[in-house]
């Protein structure tokens, strides 16, 4: 699994509130540009990283927010629970778990004399599905754990209308901690108001996600499942219902041969459902935004992607949502985050680049047709602030619960309470005849180059993404080295730019509007002795794996890595099909520099002795570990290993080749080779194995 917008935000300074109202909008409009305001964005925690998972709004107007804190040592975890007043302003917080082991924080739901928060909590030597039961106050009044095989967590939790409690979550997993989607056993439970268990269901389905309460009595759950479709095992959302005693009654699967990881439901007022996440599937060209409308027999009436709110490349920006809620006119407004992962990095649009994650907030009419799309942060240049979870509050606003490192001090991360309301009255869709505030125009209907395009701004306008009139190009900014120009000319043959792909070299335009790179593997590198390469490629992606070795080349020095740690130097993995003189890039696999993996820092240095890249999330490109030792001549060695679904992977069997070379590049212009015969090789539809 990807991602995520968890792990990688640092931290700043908080505003006075009085100030919030006006100095920490950034919206980046799609329709029509005033329609939404942050009223105000506060950060809450310790001076631990932290994230939070979900949250609501209480009944007394204020907030309650839930996730995990790091403990001191940083590879371990607690429970966080956050509660604010109307302005969020802080009232309390409680933290719960055992020094030294994992416990967690997900789901949190209000009852009549306080809160019940769900996770999961060490007991009898492993994780275990855990309630806590809270008063008003945040003081522990009751504190459960649940037996269950391997790591096990409660992810979602509801307070029935007569007071009994039902939570859903999921059992053995071999994983502990804080999982997007955990493999394991989905289970439904209810408990008395003071979480002694009543009964205990096993559910089809690797997780229980979220749990709500139907009207009748009867229980919704959001779980994900791995259904073989189109030839191979991909995940889908998946629904199930229940009666008042926790026997399904029906369940049905959602997203086909599209890999689906669903995150969040709402019941809709007409007994159906809308499911939220995010997807590699449908022709998307990485992670996008989806929105499901289930009816109320379980049929899916439409499905919608959104993603791009700033423009930059498709193919290395993760658009991923975790949240989703009807809305009092029976549209939809959802929440995730939108950022990159990779080496990639773009500017030129006004919420800052794209290695800045922004809340990402999209409303809908009824029928899942955006009325408008922002993303919102403290400004660029200020930090991270990725949206995991959403509420509508009593006053018609969204208060989102995002990750941030901008809001305020004194820690690296923080629970972010971002409260946004609507920024003008009668504001309608782009196309709808009137001009809003924020629109340059509006023609009444969606065409282009008819003087009004179809975000409603002149057709004569440069960087709105539309080639109109005189323009050569529009690429949807207004920035020079990208080929198309900031007034939308071409940019001359053999212009400098970059393509996004470190493994080519140099990057030139084709005096076109595109940028092309040289496919050619570099010269002059460190080149192994021996080695040996195993590329694994497997039906559905979460059993990829490659694994590269490089060994007994000439004398490699320390100072040759650079440093990544620091942040000074980048690292790509490149795989290179050579076929009599055509070259081509066959796999690219990109390290960062400096950042953040699961709770510290992704790049150690043991002295001059080794330097490693180290990610349990496998956040870049699916790298688990990057292992580089110096050595005299025949001793210094190399390692790569990456496995999952977000491995860039080379098509197998390789074909029409003779040689497969890979090399290991760095920022700063260092390389390290090694060249692979095809013919004496392994080499399979599923696996490429070879060594020398």
């Amino acid at each position: 699994m990807r991602d995520h917008a968890l792990d990688r935000h640092p931290f700043l300074a908080l505003p006075p509130l009085a100030l919030l109202a006006t100095a920490l909008l950034v919206l980046a409009p799609s329709r029509t540009a005033a329609q939404l305001v942050m009223e105000w964005h506060v950060g809450l925690g310790t001076s631990g990283e932290e994230h939070v998972h979900e949250g609501m709004q209480t009944s007394d107007g204020g907030y309650i927010g839930i996730g995990h804190v790091s403990e001191t040592s940083g590879s371990r975890l607690d429970m966080l629970i956050i509660k604010t007043d109307a302005d969020g302003n802080q009232e309390w917080q409680r933290r719960v778990g055992t020094s030294g082991q994992m416990d967690i924080g997900i789901a949190i739901t209000e009852t009549a004399s306080g809160y019940v928060a769900g996770g999961g909590l060490h007991a009898d030597g492993a994780q275990r599905r855990a309630l806590v039961g809270l008063d008003l106050s945040g003081n522990v009044i009751w504190q459960r754990t649940y037996s269950g095989g391997g790591a096990a967590a409660v992810r979602g939790v509801e307070a029935l209308a007569n007071g009994d409690i039902v939570a859903t979550g999921y059992t053995n997993s071999g994983e502990d901690g804080f999982v997007f989607l955990a493999e394991g056993s989905a289970f439904l439970m209810k408990t008395d108001a003071s979480g002694n268990e009543i009964w205990n269901r096993t559910l089809a389905g690797m997780q229980g996600t979220k749990v709500r309460e139907e009207t009748g009595g009867g229980l919704a759950i959001l779980s994900a499942d791995w259904v073989f479709e189109g030839g191979q095992d991909v995940l889908n959302a998946k629904l199930i219902r229940t009666d008042s005693a926790g026997n399904t009654t029906w369940s049905a699967t959602y997203g086909g041969s599209n890999h689906i990881d669903p995150f969040d439901f709402d019941l809709t007022s007409d007994g159906g459902f809308a499911i939220a996440g995010h997807t590699t599937g449908y022709n998307t060209q990485n992670w996008d935004c989806i929105l499901f409308r289930i009816d109320s027999d379980g049929n899916e009436t439409w499905h919608r992607i959104f993603g791009q709110p700033r423009g930059y490349n498709a193919s290395w920006i993760h658009d991923e949502c975790y949240g989703v809620r009807q809305t009092a006119d029976g549209g939809f407004v959802m929440v995730g985050g939108s950022g990159d992962e990779y080496a990639y990095s773009a500017s030129g649009h006004p919420a800052g680049p794209s290695d800045e994650w922004k809340s990402y907030v999209i409303v809908t009419d009824g029928a899942g047709n955006t009325v408008y799309e922002e993303v919102f942060g403290d400004g660029p240049g200020q930090g991270n602030n990725a949206a995991e979870y959403l509420a509508l509050t009593d006053d018609g606003c969204y208060m989102v619960f995002n990750d941030t490192d901008s809001a305020t001090p004194p820690a690296p991360n923080n629970f972010g309470f971002m409260k946004i309301c609507g920024g003008c009255s009668n504001c309608g869709p782009c196309g709808d005849g009137n001009v809003d505030e924020g629109e340059q125009c509006d023609d009444g209907n969606q065409i282009n180059c008819d003087g009004c395009d179809n975000d409603c701004t002149n057709s004569t306008t440069c960087g709105n993404g539309f080639v109109c009139g005189a323009e050569d190009c529009d690429d949807g900014n207004t920035v020079d080295g990208d080929c198309c120009s900031a007034t939308c000319s071409f940019e001359t043959l053999g212009s400098a730019c970059d393509d996004g792909v470190a493994c080519t070299n140099p990057d030139v335009c084709d005096g076109a509007g595109a940028c092309t790179g040289d496919q050619t593997p570099a010269t002059g590198c460190f080149e192994a002795g021996s080695g040996k390469i195993d590329i694994r490629n497997y039906a559905g992606g979460e059993k990829d794996s490659i694994s590269w070795d490089w060994k007994k080349g000439p004398q490699v020095d320390f100072a040759d890595f650079g440093d990544p740690v620091a942040g000074g130097t980048n690292y790509s993995v490149c795989i290179y099909d050579l076929d009599s003189g055509v070259d081509r890039v066959a796999a690219s696999l990109e390290a960062p520099a400096g950042g953040e993996c699961w709770g510290r820092s992704c790049w150690i240095s043991k002295g001059e002795k080794r330097v490693a890249y180290k990610d349990k999330g496998l956040t870049s490109d699916g790298i688990q570990q990057l292992q580089l030792k110096p050595g005299r001549a025949g001793k210094a060695k190399l390692k790569l290993k990456a496995k999952g679904e977000l491995i860039p992977m080379p098509s197998l069997p390789i074909t029409d080749t003779t040689t497969l070379q890979v090399q290991l590049h760095n920022s700063a212009g260092m390389c390290w080779s090694a060249s692979f015969d095809v013919s004496e090789s392994g080499n399979e539809a599923e696996r490429f194995s070879s060594k020398y």
